[in-house]
C-alpha cells in the first residue's frame, strides 16, 4: 500500500514540476506580455520560490511519514533497517 501511495505522491510531484516548468518556459518566451521592467523576473523568482517551498514540504512530509512508519515497526525491524542502511 505504502508503495502505491509513494508511487502516487512521485507522480503528483513530477507532474507538478513539468506543469511548473512548461509555465516558466512560456512565460520566458511570450513576447505578448507587456510589463513593467523587471516584473517579468519577480514573477518568475516566486514561482522558482514557490516550487522551491512545495518540495521542502514534500521532502518534510516523507520524512515525517517514515519515522511513523519505522516507529511501528517491532525492535528487532528497526536493527535490521538499520543495519541495512549502513551497508
Amino acid at each position: 500500500m505504502n508503495d502505491k501511495k509513494d508511487e502516487f505522491k512521485e507522480c503528483i510531484a513530477r507532474e507538478f514540476e513539468e506543469i511548473a516548468r512548461e509555465e516558466e518556459e512560456f512565460l520566458k518566451n511570450d513576447t505578448s506580455l507587456v510589463v513593467p521592467e523587471g516584473t517579468k523576473e519577480a514573477v518568475l523568482a516566486r514561482v522558482r520560490e514557490q516550487i522551491r517551498a512545495y518540495e521542502m514540504e514534500q521532502a518534510r512530509k516523507e520524512a515525517e511519514e517514515r519515522e511513523e512508519a519505522i516507529n511501528h515497526l517491532s525492535e528487532e525491524d528497526r536493527e535490521a533497517l538499520e543495519l541495512d542502511a549502513r551497508c
